[in-house]
């Protein structure tokens, strides 16, 4: 039986994984860590894959298995980017998730996937609105502004500012 875990090795050890994580630990774990890299206050992180049936690009879209994580996984990324988000925009942004199907050079918003955040804490209700905000334990004001790391792309850039 074929193992779904790689044996190839490519680049520096820059983590070891203590145990199987799941696709969504997964997720949170590279948003953490591109959080901490980009040593910003958040990380939006998609979860990569199938939505509708459309695969989405800018994602995290595996799984990690215990063992060794390497520096390069021999496949092409998104480019991580900083900027600044207000926390009205923060808002929009969680509300309205984002996926991409590709038609010849265009991108067309498809279903939405919910971002995975770094640094803060999201309850949405039924209708996928956001109840609750927080960062740092205090519910987030409109007017405040954080900064964020997110793969390029990934955010619709009318709702970032330079960081």
């Amino acid at each position: 039986m074929k193992s779904n875990k790689s044996e190839t090795q490519i680049g520096d050890v820059v983590a070891h994984i203590e145990r199987d994580l799941s696709r969504e630990e997964t997720v949170r774990y590279f948003a953490d860590a591109f959080r901490e890299y980009g040593g910003t206050d958040l990380c939006l992180m998609l979860p990569g894959g199938m939505a509708d049936g459309q695969m989405h690009p800018y994602g995290i879209s595996g799984k990690l298995y215990e063992g060794e994580l390497h520096a390069n996984a021999g496949k092409p990324v998104p480019t991580l980017a900083p900027a600044r988000i207000s926390g009205e925009d923060l808002r929009a942004v969680l509300e309205s998730g984002r996926t991409f199907e590709r038609k010849d050079a265009s991108r067309e918003a498809l279903a939405p996937f919910r971002y995975e955040v770094s640094g803060a804490e999201v309850d949405y209700d039924a209708d996928r609105k956001v109840r609750s905000l927080k960062v740092n334990g205090v519910e987030v004001a409109d007017e405040d502004v954080f900064t964020v790391t997110y793969f390029d792309g990934a955010v619709e850039t009318s709702r970032l500012t330079d960081a």
